[in-house]
């Protein structure tokens, strides 16, 4: 399908929800029912610093500081700060390239290196720099785009190309350019939304609309804009956050307060939230 036939169609049959929500308060869920194998099942990134089954959340501060919400589902469980990231250097994902079953960190400078940090739980055990990224592309995150259950890396260009680096652990098998964004719109969110255990990408423009390809492997395979973004909120990331094999979404505002939307699919079921950061500014680096 065409791009411009895509977007067409898409615009023209989608339902503009607002999800009905309160953020009167903070929902501490127990968390009860998550496992490891329910995690590891759904597709996207993997960011469980603990092992405990649940995806955590890593931010970046402006200062470089590296902090990591250890998340006893959509709740906040305790926040570690161990280190600083060096200067020009940015988180951009998160996965287990090493399939040691422990979640590592991938990087990226503002010259193109790229780094991996191979991780024990929030301990830095190895770090390696093997390639840059050419001129122009920037990493946006990780999922597993050739159902090999090894993590890949998605880029976009400046021209709006997506490529797909599919990688053996920490090397890069083959990389593949097959579309480019839709104008006005770019990729914020990587995540399983169908239930079909493969990547799917998530995409916003300026009106807040949210629309979500559902891919099989690297081709587009259908589309749905399910979602309206609430006024003053933006979508930062995904991932499954109360074990039920689903993607969920992860929301911010400008003065630092976060949520979370919980789906089954694209149907909106629950806000948890919302959490309020600290007033300086932190940015969504894992998962995503």
């Amino acid at each position: 399908m065409k791009l411009a036939t895509f977007i067409s169609s898409v615009l023209a049959g989608a339902c503009f929800l607002v999800p009905d929500h309160s953020w009167g308060g903070v929902d501490t869920k127990s968390g009860a029912g998550l496992t490891p194998a329910s995690i590891r099942a759904t597709s996207g990134a993997l960011s469980d610093f603990n092992g405990d089954g649940m995806n955590d959340l890593v931010w970046q501060g402006a200062n470089g500081f590296l902090a990591f919400y250890i998340m006893n589902g959509p709740a906040t469980r305790f926040g570690l700060t161990p280190y600083t990231v060096e200067a020009r250097w940015e988180i951009a994902g998160t996965a287990d390239f090493n399939r040691d079953r422990k979640t590592d960190i991938v990087l990226m400078k503002t010259d193109g290196s790229v780094a991996f940090w191979l991780m024990d739980g929030t301990t830095i055990t190895r770090g390696i720099v093997p390639y840059k990224v050419p001129a122009g592309w920037r990493i946006v995150g990780t999922g597993d785009f050739n159902a090999d259950s090894q993590p890949d890396i998605l880029l976009t260009h400046t021209d709006s190309s997506v490529a797909f680096w599919l990688m053996d652990g920490t090397t890069i098998q083959a990389g593949v350019v097959p579309f480019k964004v839709p104008a006005g719109w770019q990729i914020v969110a990587i995540g399983d939304f169908n239930g079909d255990a493969q990547s799917d990408l998530v995409f916003v423009n300026a009106e807040g609309l949210v629309a979500i390809w559902f891919m099989n492997g690297i081709k587009f395979a259908d589309s749905v804009i399910p979602f309206r973004m609430p006024a003053g909120w933006q979508l930062i990331g995904a991932g499954d956050f109360n074990g039920d094999g689903n993607a969920d979404l992860v929301i911010q505002t400008s003065n630092q307060f976060f949520a979370f939307w919980l789906l089954e699919k694209t149907r909106f079921k629950e806000a948890v939230g919302p959490y309020q950061l600290t007033i300086d500014p932190w940015k969504l680096v894992g998962p995503r």
